[in-house]
């Protein structure tokens, strides 16, 4: 596999023992402290507002890094329902026709 790789042998099991890297461990804690103010706020909060209070809690981040990582575990804000709309603007007749 090394050579396929081109990598020598004692790199790659160098690279093994290594385990995380700084960032990723960082990374993860960040991740924890993300889909916990997510959660208290039922998934409403996008990265702007999960940024803001992150932020607000001393915790320094940048906003692409709280998205990137809100988008590698798949959390996002939900959108609102909005009422339908079943009339006019005017109040004359029905949208849909009928």
């Amino acid at each position: 596999m090394c050579q396929v790789l081109d990598v020598s042998e004692n790199g790659y099991y160098n690279w093994r023992k290594r385990g995380k890297s700084q960032r990723k461990r960082d990374d993860e804690q960040l991740t924890e402290r993300i889909e916990d103010a997510y959660y208290q706020n039922r998934g409403l909060y996008g990265s702007p507002r999960i940024y803001v209070e992150l932020q607000e809690q001393g915790i320094h981040c940048g906003r692409k890094r709280v998205a990137r990582l809100m988008q590698e575990h798949e959390l996002s804000a939900r959108k609102k329902k909005r009422k339908p709309r079943t009339t006019d603007s005017n109040g004359r007749a029905p949208v849909n026709g009928g």
